[in-house]
């Protein structure tokens, strides 16, 4: 069952201006919230949100479209620490498996059973980490419309994207971490990871990176999930393909998508 083998982790902030505003209002559409809770009726979300700000109708919506919702709102500590904050959620998180998302990822295009498919597909390839973030550039749907227009290689940030992508025969293209595309830069705060493997890394940057105000190499402040990704970076000799022959998979569809996708809005009541 989709329970067992999965939880979900948020962890965010939506600020009192008008960015935030539409951001609270798509949360309670049926493109947010509403759409987390039909898809994973079952599973366990576990949400640290960060501010006063909305929260009353932030706890209301999780807690009428979330069966098992376990919601924080830990304000310890003058800045918003995400790293050490989702250390703690995806520690108490009890599944092999767990999903981070961001609070603008949306799943209105898939169902429970298409997932089911999707997260048992990873478990019989061994699977330690699933990018669901800005998948338009990485599978078939909105970008690319057939495999053979997705597998072409195609210039991205000055490199050539190859794709080096086995079938699973099932729901997913496979890879090894050394073979991970261009576009796939960094270890992502939107994907699907082996929760022990995550709680290392989370672990590295608490303990031996310590937490530092800024991230070593774009200077992203902590309060933000870039903080990770720019820690986790192969730009820097950090990223996915140190992790070498570790499997790592997309998705053969674009499942999940964001206000980013082409085509795709933030949903509004």
């Amino acid at each position: 069952m989709l329970e067992k083998n999965l939880s979900i982790i948020q962890n965010h902030i939506l600020f009192n201006d008008e960015r935030g505003r539409k951001r609270l209002e798509h949360q309670k559409s049926h493109k947010g919230i509403p759409s987390i809770g039909k898809v994973f009726p079952n599973c366990h979300l576990y949400v640290n949100y960060k501010t006063k700000s909305f929260l009353n109708d932030i706890v209301e919506t999780y807690e009428r479209y979330i069966k098992n919702i376990h919601i924080y709102n830990n304000l310890e500590g003058p800045d918003f620490n995400w790293t050490a904050i989702t250390l703690q959620l995806v520690k108490e998180a009890t599944t092999p498996y767990v999903m981070l998302a961001t609070e603008d990822r949306m799943f209105h295009k898939t169902n429970t059973e298409e997932f089911k498919r999707v997260t048992q597909d990873i478990i019989d390839n061994n699977v330690w980490y699933m990018p669901i973030g800005k998948l338009d550039h990485l599978t078939v749907g909105s970008r690319h419309t057939t495999v053979e227009e997705l597998m072409k290689p195609t210039p991205v940030h000055g490199q050539i994207c190859i794709k080096k992508y086995v079938d699973s025969g099932k729901e997913l293209f496979l890879f090894k971490a050394k073979d991970t595309p261009v576009k796939m830069t960094s270890f992502s705060a939107d994907a699907i990871y082996n929760r022990i493997f995550l709680i290392e890394k989370l672990e590295e940057m608490v303990y031996k990176y310590g937490l530092k105000p800024h991230s070593p190499n774009a200077r992203q402040a902590q309060n933000t999930s870039k903080y990770f990704e720019d820690y986790y970076t192969d730009k820097y000799g950090n990223g996915i393909r140190q992790c070498g022959d570790m499997m790592c998979a997309v998705p053969k569809k674009e499942i999940v998508v964001s206000d980013e996708t082409p085509g795709e809005t933030l949903g509004t009541l």
